[in-house]
C-alpha cells in the first residue's frame, strides 16, 4: 500500500481538525514560534502554519515528527486519545487499559503529571 493510500485511510476532517488544534496547542506549551519549531522538524514556517490552520493534512512522515519531537502517541495527535504517551507508560505500570485511560480529561491528565514531577522532586531531595 503507497503512503497516498495510507494517508487516506487515516485521515478525516476530524482527525485533521484535532492534529491542528493539538499540534498548535503543543507548540505553544513549548513556547516555540512556526519558524523555530519548523526549524526543529525540518519544515517550513508556512508548512506548519498550514498543519495548525487545517489547510494541508499531514503525511506519516510529518505525524511521526510530530509525535517524536513532542513525546506523544500519534493517536494523541489525531485526537483518537486524549492521554499523552508518558501517562500511558504509567497506565500500563498500573495495569490500567487503554480503555480505562484513553479519554482522561485535560485536567486528570495536568493533575498526574505535577504530581509525577513532585515525586521526582521529592526523590531528588531525599538522595542528596
Amino acid at each position: 500500500m503507497k503512503d497516498a493510500e495510507i494517508d487516506a485511510i487515516v485521515f478525516n476532517t476530524d482527525t485533521l481538525h484535532a492534529f491542528a488544534k493539538r499540534a498548535k496547542e503543543l507548540r505553544t506549551e513549548k513556547n516555540l514560534s512556526l519558524e523555530a519549531l519548523g526549524k526543529h522538524l525540518g519544515y517550513s514556517r508556512s508548512a506548519i502554519s498550514s498543519y495548525e490552520c487545517a489547510v494541508r493534512m499531514p503525511d506519516l512522515k510529518v505525524l511521526s515528527a510530530y509525535s517524536e519531537f513532542f513525546d506523544v502517541p500519534v493517536d494523541y495527535l489525531i485526537g483518537k486519545v486524549n492521554t499523552r504517551m508518558s501517562l500511558m507508560a504509567i497506565a500500563c505500570m498500573s495495569n490500567l487499559t487503554n480503555e480505562d485511560v484513553g479519554n482522561w480529561s485535560e485536567e486528570v491528565q495536568q493533575d498526574i503529571a505535577n504530581f509525577i514531577k513532585f515525586r521526582v522532586q521529592q526523590e531528588k531531595i531525599n538522595k542528596k
